[in-house]
């Protein structure tokens, strides 16, 4: 094992892999080539020399500062509105004009609420409960924003009269939102916060038995945008929460819901091993096709103990437990062996601990499983160089560069290696491919001239000198901010 500090962070931190095809959208190439014969010297070098600058055809170039799964409905910044805005006046006014109109209100409620002028968007949804009797979209959300102003009876209430109202012809696309079963859950979720525990189980098991499909993976108040799940999960009495889905699990063993909000509870207290170890025993109840988890956001059966898995992961980095992460990581791969993101988010703890060798050896066979992907034969490459195989590294990067979408980086790499190696027409030769791609890809990258003057050095044989100004371009370019886009 080679450890020291931080090998490779840079490359590990700023190489995010995706599955699908993976694109570099950033400035032209790295700044410099390590060139120590050192031992030490090359690996701390390797740390700043990093290839966080590719500039290739199929890379994806983001930061990864978290293991963490990302957020695949991540909201925008929040933008306040202007109070005096003249639209407000315009969605009054269509209120007035057309009273019976739900889109009318939704859209008014929705800006007042999102200027936290909460008090105004309650007077305006109970304008709607008035003049539409037929509606019974503004219970759930009139219920959600009373909650947050902290009025939980009031919520209550209002939620079991929504019970009552049926379903409107324009809302029928709206029945998994708007069904009883929702609001049944809703109602369980607030008498929860009242401590009203074999009240609040009564309201669960009305809502799940009402309507199985819709309420399998949760809906209630954690399936609302308002308020957010968060703050619900702060109001929570841990202790009491998990007495009252215990006792939902005892009082219907067959359904999923008590056994997913348990889950969800359990993980949300970092006790991952009782959560896996609860999920496990349900998800043979857990329906297929995908359903719905409480934050309104499809996943399979199928994903959800990698997630649980992934989210201890997580944790345990939090914790700086290396250790038990890559045990964590070495689990999730025999889960999803097809999963490539698994092997390489191992492969950067590994880095982080300063196993390079066995690292590369979890790129070895990342290559060997996807022999095109050109990015895992670059990062094996500079792992390989990093712990000083040359040879190792110089057949990475060859095979990088025989490959579409690695191609600019394994050339340029090359490059590097046959400067250190003072293979100086060879590297000449491998940084002339790469301007000849830049050339030839019309990006606007390089000014015009700049192949033509390097080509004339090359063609001079003048390695040295094609070879400085190939360094010096790439230095003038490195903070250049064009993204290119993807090669096909």
């Amino acid at each position: 094992m080679n450890s020291f500090p931080m090998p490779l962070r840079q490359l590990f931190a700023l190489l995010s892999l995706t599955t699908s095809g993976l694109v570099i959208q950033a400035p032209l190439l790295v700044a410099q080539t390590p060139v120590s014969n050192n031992r030490d010297q090359l690996q701390q070098e390797c740390i700043i020399h990093s290839p966080v600058d590719i500039f290739a055809g199929r890379y994806l170039y983001s930061p990864l500062l978290s293991l963490a799964p990302p957020d695949p409905n991540p909201e925008p910044p929040r933008q306040i509105p202007d109070n005096s805005s003249p639209a407000e006046a315009e969605m009054r006014e269509a209120i007035d004009l057309n009273p019976t109109d739900i889109n009318n209100y939704s859209q008014l409620t929705n800006f007042l609420e999102d200027a936290d002028r909460l008090p105004e968007a309650i007077s305006i949804y109970r304008q709607w409960i008035q003049n539409a009797p037929l509606s019974r979209l503004p219970y759930i959300r009139l219920g959600s924003v009373l909650l947050k102003q902290g009025e939980i009876d009031e919520a209550i209430s209002t939620y079991r009269r929504g019970l009552q109202v049926q379903l409107g012809a324009d809302e029928v696309h709206l029945f998994d939102i708007l069904s009883p079963s929702r609001f049944h859950i809703a109602i369980g979720d607030l008498l929860q916060l009242q401590g009203k525990e074999s009240e609040a189980l009564e309201s669960y098991i009305q809502g799940v038995e009402q309507n199985f499909a819709a309420t399998t993976m949760g809906n209630g108040v954690l399936g609302n945008s308002r308020p957010d799940a968060r703050e619900y999960q702060q109001m929570l009495d841990v202790q009491q929460a998990e007495r009252i889905y215990r006792n939902l699990i005892q009082a219907l063993p067959n359904v999923a819901f008590g056994y997913y909000r348990l889950t969800e509870l359990l993980a949300s207290q970092n006790r991952f091993d009782e959560a896996i170890a609860l999920y496990r025993s349900w998800i043979p109840l857990a329906p297929d096709p995908p359903i719905i988890n409480d934050l309104n956001f499809n996943i399979r059966p199928d994903q959800y103990l990698a997630d649980l898995i992934q989210r201890k992961a997580t944790h345990l980095r939090e914790m700086g437990d290396f250790n038990g992460e890559v045990a964590t990581y070495r689990t999730l791969i025999e889960i999803q062996p097809e999963d490539s993101f698994n092997r390489v988010y191992l492969a950067k703890v590994l880095v982080e601990k300063g196993d390079l060798e066995t690292a590369a050896d979890e790129y070895r066979q990342l290559t060997s499983e996807n022999p095109s992907r050109g990015v895992f034969h670059v990062v094996l490459g500079t792992i390989l160089h990093c712990q000083g195989d040359t040879n190792g590294a110089f057949l990475a990067y060859t095979q990088a560069a025989s490959l579409r979408e690695s191609e600019l980086p394994g050339y340029h790499f090359l490059g590097n290696l046959e400067v250190k190696q003072g293979r100086l027409e060879e590297a000449a030769r491998a940084y002339r491919r790469v301007l000849e791609i830049h050339h030839l890809s019309e990006l606007g990258l390089l000014s015009p001239g700049e192949f033509q003057q390097y080509d004339e050095l090359f063609q001079q044989r003048r390695w040295q000198e094609a070879i400085s100004f190939y360094q010096e371009l790439v230095e003038s370019t490195h903070s250049n901010s064009i993204s290119p886009p993807s090669f096909p």
